[in-house]
């Protein structure tokens, strides 16, 4: 694995071995990054269920300014300190916190709002972690057109997210074993 566009292009993201974390993989990356690259340079980014935390380290690389990484199991953890500390040698400004919580529990410090959320549960526990985050996602991306959830899940998922809209669906229909990208934003407020 390695990322694929920006500053930090081609640098190996390393992974914790022997254990059962699904990292994004570098096509997928790819084409979700492709289908946002106007939101991501100075976007606020969080990153959740970040494992070896590709998506978050992807957002950096493309001009991303501030990444929120939540990760609960404490092998990956210390694999993501070292992943960020590699890309960050090449983008020393941008800002970074890394919380060892439950994605269920976490809550965002100083009521902070992102303009990409990425999400890559297990898929195992898909539906129970979806079910505890609904509310809480669409009260973290800020009120902006630019602003997307991202939700890596498998092949044929979909799920409706009261008052987020679903914009794009990458890698449906196609093999049961490859993981498809959902992309929504906030549905418009009626005034």
């Amino acid at each position: 694995m390695r990322i694929t566009g920006g500053i930090a292009r081609n640098i190996p993201i390393k992974t914790v071995r022997g254990t059962d974390l699904r990292p994004a993989a570098d096509r997928t990356r790819q084409s979700v990054f492709s289908s946002i690259s106007a939101a991501v340079d100075g976007a606020s980014v969080l990153d959740l269920f970040a494992g070896t935390g590709s998506y978050g380290l992807e957002a950096i690389s493309r001009g991303a300014k501030h990444v929120e990484f939540v990760e609960k199991d404490h092998r990956h953890y210390k694999c993501l300190e070292g992943n960020i500390e590699r890309i960050l040698k090449l983008a020393p400004t941008v800002s970074y916190h890394i919380s060892l919580k439950d994605v269920t529990t976490w809550e965002p410090r100083d009521g902070q709002h992102f303009d990409l959320i990425f999400a890559d549960p297990p898929y195992n526990s898909l539906a129970e972690h979806l079910d505890s985050l609904m509310d809480r996602i669409r009260k973290w991306l800020k009120p902006a057109s630019q602003s997307y959830f991202i939700l890596e899940a498998p092949a044929n998922f979909e799920i409706e997210f009261p008052g987020l809209r679903l914009l794009r669906h990458l890698g449906k229909g196609k093999n049961a074993t490859q993981p498809s990208i959902l992309i929504y934003n906030l549905e418009a407020v009626p005034e």
